[in-house]
């Protein structure tokens, strides 16, 4: 439960709550919203999850609808798995006038010794009813099996090829303990996902005062900053777009849902 602070007590604010099967596994989580003039607590998104013998299958995201005081089908996402259980894709779908469309899917690809060697999100495009290329990611590995780099790139059309954005390196002591990691990068600013569900990563952030504004020109948070990467919690968030601010420049917007 999230509770804010006003000059006298704690108010409440969110609450969330989780289900699981009888192997630990979660089902279900809920989260809903104090409503103060009623008194009570009010659902707002719900993440509904299943599972296959015991592995994911795939999940989905109900939004809270006022008007019907019902749940309403957003988003879902479908795991399939390779002949060695390994995820080989996801494929995600959002509800529109009352079906589900394709919007994006994940594949992984995995090397001879079964470990992820890269993993490539297409996005659907719907006027050709079909799948272009959006990002990928490299992986590289240690000789004892652990994370030792990530290259993030993005396709780039007009040249039919990728670019590199981001690279990530990992170090680690003699006994396989995470020591650091070292970013690398160039590139402008990236919003992602976008839309934004529960989190939205800021990357080849500048250095300076962040500041996050509503459609309204409200300011819903604002930071100083000297990291190239953050992530921020935006699942108690209304719907709606957003701005970006550096240094008070307007850089990009992002849409949470």
């Amino acid at each position: 439960m999230t509770e804010s602070r006003d000059d006298m007590s704690w108010l409440n604010k969110s609450i969330e709550e989780y289900k699981y099967d009888e192997n630990g596994n979660l089902l279900e989580r809920q989260l809903s919203r104090w409503n103060q003039e009623s008194v009570s607590w009010v659902p707002y998104r719900k993440y509904e999850r299943k599972m296959e013998s015991d592995r994911k299958a795939g999940y989905s995201i109900d939004y809270w609808d006022f008007h019907t005081e019902d749940w309403r089908a957003y988003k879902r996402a479908s795991y399939r798995y390779s002949d060695k259980g390994k995820v080989d894709h996801i494929l995600f779908e959002t509800w529109i006038d009352n079906k589900w469309e394709n919007h994006s899917i994940r594949k992984n690809s995995h090397n001879t010794e079964d470990e992820l060697s890269f993993m490539e999100v297409d996005l659907f495009d719907n006027e050709s009813m079909g799948w272009n290329k959006s990002s990928h990611v490299d992986y590289e590995l240690t000789e004892f099996g652990k994370l030792s780099a990530s290259i993030s790139k993005k396709w780039k059309s007009e040249n039919s090829d990728w670019e590199n954005l981001q690279r990530f390196t990992y170090y680690y002591s003699e006994k396989g303990a995470m020591l650091s990691a070292w970013t690398d990068t160039s590139k402008e600013m990236e919003l992602f996902p976008n839309p934004a569900v529960d989190n939205l990563n800021i990357r080849s952030l500048p250095t300076g005062t962040i500041t996050i504004l509503d459609a309204l020109g409200k300011i819903i948070m604002q930071t100083e900053n000297s990291e190239n990467e953050i992530q921020l919690d935006v699942s108690k968030w209304e719907m709606g777009v957003y701005s970006v601010q550096v240094n008070g420049e307007e850089v990009q917007k992002f849409v949470k849902h």
